[in-house]
């Protein structure tokens, strides 16, 4: 009756048909820097977990299709620059693997090519601050989930995704189907990983963005 009465009313706002997650759901555009900064996060958090200082390194990300799901990246070190595992010194080929996992797992962004540039004549980089870094940032000498909670490791700050709705995408992801939307702050964030490679033209109706 109530909903009767509104669409009797003189100049009453029609009702909305779009649902609400259809309507926060991230653009294209969104989506695409999105899985950029988490990949950019992903990799500092695995370096992290392998005690890496983050001036032993200097990292660039560069996406190898058009709808970012698939990355190059160029890790440049130091002279200095050392990552453990159990106490073991783990080489560049042991470390490439765990970041590729890593970035898959957590947020299905795949790595295609990792390369890697060890400049001899610098023993630490000076690690120039990012936008949305806190002050006085510093990684401090705790467990490694400890040190993630209070730090903004992406270029551009993300509210952080449920444990639950993490847990369900990677499971997803494990199992091979589609991952679940989630939800990222005000707004919503869905993917079907597909396509990895774009083979029809961007004008092609069928062509719809993952």
């Amino acid at each position: 009756m109530l909903t009767l009465f509104k669409k009797l009313m003189p100049g009453a706002p029609p009702e909305e048909t779009t649902s609400t997650v259809a309507r926060l759901r991230m653009s294209l555009d969104e989506r695409k820097a999105y899985r950029r900064e988490m990949l950019y996060q992903s990799i500092r958090e695995c370096l992290i977990g392998l005690e890496a200082l983050s001036s032993m390194y200097k990292l660039e990300v560069v996406n190898a299709d058009e709808r970012h799901h698939r990355f190059n990246v160029r890790l440049e070190v130091s002279s200095m620059f050392e990552a453990r595992r159990d106490g073991l010194v783990l080489g560049h080929a042991q470390i490439e693997t765990l970041l590729r996992q890593y970035a898959y797992l957590r947020h299905g962004v795949q790595v295609d090519t990792m390369h890697w540039h060890v400049n001899e004549s610098q023993a630490s980089f000076a690690r120039a601050r990012r936008a949305g870094d806190a002050a006085g940032s510093s990684i401090k000498p705790q467990t490694p989930i400890q040190r993630l909670m209070g730090q903004r490791l992406a270029r551009r700050h993300y509210e952080p995704v449920s444990a639950r709705e993490r847990e369900l995408f990677m499971q997803a992801l494990q199992l091979g189907q589609h991952p679940p939307p989630v939800r990222v702050g005000m707004q919503t964030y869905q993917s079907d990983l597909m396509p990895l490679q774009t083979t029809a033209k961007p004008d092609d109706p069928h062509d719809q963005p993952s």
